[in-house]
């Protein structure tokens, strides 16, 4: 088996080999499988003979993940000022231009679905940076984190959010639940989920976002996403990710695919796309179009799901 060359910037986490974990397939539980290849951090990567899920039969151990989870958000540069801006120039402009502060694609389709007024939305691991949590709270939600990460859940706290260690704290209140880029980090993705059922009430939406493994079968082991971000334990296709929710109580609204993976060399194109959309909304005009290669792209899936409106008589399962 061929181990993957690294990307150029991007780290190679560590991993102690002697200290890894074996399971089976997250999300059916077989213990078949064939090797597709070795990433660069020497793991495994396989596909489930039986569902085809796409995932690392031996991974960390917890107390490796534990270690390396502390201070994650700052190494990843997740964190930014207090107050909820990253203060990039782009987007002080574009407040400027516009008179208004734009949302993330999460925040609009929970507006759109009932949206978050007077509602209490959880954040699953949003880093310092608070992931929708500034959005929402500005539009009238109780905002609330779940973080590991004792840094980014500091920072959080200094931005006034209420921060919880683990879902059980706050079990069968929330409203609506975020899981953005989470997932793929658990050796347990389908134990999660099971606790964001128990967080929730009935009728409650999920929103989930995860890379998206179906390139890796239309690519194969040259795939990206087999060297970035080299922390994941699992990776989603549509059909794994909907029959692990419904399994949890939450059936599939709609999903949809966008965007290229997080690599620094692609951030100025990012930033410089979100402007000009904006700008171009604002205005009514395409003149400010930009010819832009990273504007469209399947890397990462997110799926909208919602709760059965009934309890269930066993409490959550």
């Amino acid at each position: 088996m061929t181990r993957l060359p690294p990307l150029s910037g991007e780290p190679v986490p560590a991993w102690d080999t002697r200290d890894l974990a074996e399971r089976e397939c997250f999300a059916c539980g077989s213990a078949t499988r064939e090797t597709l290849c070795e990433r660069p951090d020497g793991l495994e990567v396989a596909r489930c003979g039986e569902c085809g899920a796409v995932y690392l039969p031996r991974v960390p151990s917890a107390a490796q993940l534990e270690r390396f989870y502390a201070g994650y958000a700052e190494r990843k540069r997740y964190l930014q000022p207090p107050g909820g801006r990253r203060g990039f120039g782009l987007g002080r402009l574009l407040r400027r231009v516009t008179g208004r502060t734009p949302i993330s694609p999460y925040t609009e389709v929970l507006v759109r679905t009932s949206g978050v007024s007077g509602k209490i939305v959880v954040e699953l691991g949003p880093g310092g940076a608070g992931g929708v949590l500034h959005e929402v709270r500005r539009l009238g939600a109780q905002a609330m984190a779940v973080e590991v990460d004792p840094v980014a859940a500091a920072r959080l706290r200094e931005a006034g959010f209420a921060v919880h260690a683990r879902v059980a704290e706050i079990a069968g209140q929330a409203d609506v639940v975020v899981a953005s880029m989470v997932l793929e980090h658990v050796a347990d993705p389908r134990g999660l989920l099971d606790e964001v059922s128990r967080l929730t009430r009935p009728g409650a939406r999920v929103v989930v976002g995860v890379p998206i493994a179906g390139q890796a079968t239309t690519i194969g082991p040259a795939w990206v996403g087999f060297r970035v971000d080299l922390e994941h334990l699992n990776y989603f296709d549509t059909r794994t990710l909907s029959r692990l929710l419904g399994e949890a109580g939450f059936l599939t609204e709609c999903f949809w695919e966008s965007s290229q993976p997080f690599l620094p060399e692609y951030q100025a194109l990012a930033d410089r796309r979100a402007f000009f959309a904006a700008v171009r909304a604002r205005l009514g005009r395409a003149a400010f179009a930009p010819v832009d290669p990273m504007a469209s792209g399947g890397f990462q899936l997110t799926l909208l799901a919602r709760r059965d409106e009934k309890e269930r008589d066993d409490g959550g399962r």
